[in-house]
């Protein structure tokens, strides 16, 4: 009887043993996926979330992005897969004395830009409207509040480990990193009071293997909050026009 549990002990060793061979061949952590599980089902409960938002580059990013800064506000994504945004930024592009302000929004239908320098709103169904900083625009834009499945490719990957816990803000933070064939490489930075996004991290590689990222920042969340106007609506401030035309 002994030596049959001795067996049986062994095997169950062996077993184990091979089991943590596999999971470390493929690179998934348990604990990884169920951070990223957490923060799904706490996603789900955000309606609207509104916050600071900080934008930068690194590395050899740097020189190919602007620093952007601003407030935002996002929801849900629509039956149209637009998500309702609205933000107010700062971007300074790189060898730049001075930035550009813009505020611009949409309420899942209709997108606008209001150019404070310009004294122009402009507003249409295309997202084209937003002119030629659109996208330096929308860097503030964390869409992973708004997407019915954030993490659909991080599941997919063939690396979903756990990285050392950091602050960021003075929150401390899960750190949840994900690669898989096609890049960027992505790294979550998930609070530990709330589960839900202070910082997402996208590392890239250039054609000498040099390492870069983009860091979006987040501090000063706001779930589901209050607010006196619909925060997606364009108004247009006294003394400007308004036009369908696209911003330059």
């Amino acid at each position: 009887m002994k030596r049959l549990f001795g067996w049986v002990l062994l095997a169950a060793v062996v077993t184990t043993a091979v089991a943590d061979e596999n999971k470390k061949a493929d690179g998934v952590s348990r604990d990884a996926i169920a951070v990223l599980k957490k923060t799904e089902a706490a996603l789900k409960n955000v309606k609207t979330a509104s916050y600071t938002a900080g934008f930068r580059g690194t590395n050899w990013v740097a020189s190919r992005v602007p620093n952007v800064e601003g407030i935002a506000t996002i929801g849900t994504r629509n039956q149209w897969d637009i998500d309702p945004f609205s933000c107010e930024v700062k971007i300074t592009e790189k060898d730049s004395e001075g930035t550009l302000s813009f505020t611009a929004g949409s309420n899942g239908d209709t997108y606008f830009l209001i150019d404070s320098k310009a004294k122009t709103v402009y507003e249409d169904m295309d997202p084209l409207v937003l002119g030629t900083h659109s996208r330096n625009i929308q860097r503030v834009l964390a869409r992973e509040f708004a997407m019915p499945n954030p993490f659909a490719d991080a599941y997919k990957a063939g690396t979903v480990q756990m990285k050392d816990t950091a602050e960021i803000n003075g929150e401390p933070c899960y750190v949840v990193y994900t690669e898989g064939k096609e890049p960027p490489a992505m790294t979550y930075y998930i609070a530990k009071k709330d589960y839900l996004l202070r910082r997402i991290v996208r590392t890239y590689k250039n054609g000498e293997g040099e390492t870069g990222t983009t860091e979006l920042t987040i501090s000063h969340l706001k779930v589901n909050p209050s607010f006196v106007r619909d925060p997606f609506a364009v108004i247009v401030p006294k003394g400007f026009k308004k036009t369908d035309d696209f911003a330059p």
